[in-house]
C-alpha cells in the first residue's frame, strides 16, 4: 500500500514540475508570439497595437515589410493620418520559436521618415525609414554629438526605404544622432529634400 502510494506521488511530483516547465516555456518561448507571418496578420495586429490608448484611430498602411539580415526581426514601414497630420512609422517585430511574430516596439516620425533603436536578438541596430523622393537619397551619414562615430547607411533605390545599421556596444544610448543625406555622387541633399518634405 506504501508503495503504490509513493508511486502515485512521484508521478503526481513529475507531472507537476513537466506542467510548470511546460507552462515557463509556453509563456516565454511560444505565446507572445501570436501573429501569422503574412501582411493581413501584421496590418490587424499593427492596428490593435497603434491604438493601444488612442482616442482617435488610427488605421495604418502598410507600406514595406524588411529582415534585419542575421536575425530574428522584421521591420514593418507604415504610413497613417490622424487629426489631418501625415506621419511615417516603422515596427520591430521578432520571429519566436514557432515561426509566428510578436511586436516589441514601434515609432512614428513625421511624414516623410523616422528612425529609431532596435535590439535584436544579435544585438542593437538602428534603423531609419522612409520615403526617397525621385529616389535621390543613395547614403545616410549618422553622425554622433560625441564626434567619435559616424555610420554609413546605403539606401535601396527604390520610392520608400528601410535600412539600418549594427550598432557598437552602448551607441544605441547616444541621443541625438546627425543625419546628413547624400545622393550618388555624394552631394549633401539635406536642403532639398526639405523643400521637397514641405
Amino acid at each position: 500500500m506504501n508503495k503504490t502510494y509513493g508511486a502515485i506521488l512521484i508521478i503526481v511530483f513529475i507531472f507537476i514540475v513537466f506542467a510548470i516547465g511546460y507552462g515557463y516555456v509556453d509563456s516565454k518561448y511560444y505565446a507572445p508570439y501570436k501573429i501569422n507571418n503574412n501582411i493581413e496578420d501584421i496590418q490587424n495586429s499593427l492596428e490593435v497595437w497603434l491604438n493601444r490608448g488612442e482616442e482617435d484611430s488610427i488605421i495604418p498602411d502598410i507600406i514595406k515589410v524588411s529582415k534585419i539580415d542575421g536575425t530574428t526581426s522584421l521591420i514593418v514601414s507604415y504610413s497613417f493620418t490622424q487629426a489631418n497630420e501625415s506621419f511615417f512609422g516603422f515596427g520591430h517585430l521578432e520571429k519566436g520559436r514557432n515561426d509566428k511574430l510578436k511586436f516589441n516596439v514601434t515609432t512614428n516620425g513625421n511624414k516623410n521618415s523616422t528612425y529609431s533603436y532596435v535590439e535584436t536578438n544579435k544585438g542593437w541596430y538602428i534603423v531609419t525609414a522612409g520615403y526617397n523622393p525621385d529616389i535621390h537619397i543613395d547614403t545616410i551619414e549618422v553622425n554622433y554629438e560625441n564626434g567619435n562615430e559616424t555610420l554609413v547607411i546605403d539606401i535601396p533605390s527604390t520610392e520608400t526605404y528601410i535600412a539600418y545599421h549594427e550598432l557598437k556596444e552602448g551607441m544605441h544610448e547616444v541621443y541625438p544622432p546627425r543625419f546628413t543625406y547624400y545622393d550618388e555622387d555624394r552631394q549633401n541633399i539635406n536642403d532639398m529634400l526639405t523643400r521637397h518634405w514641405k
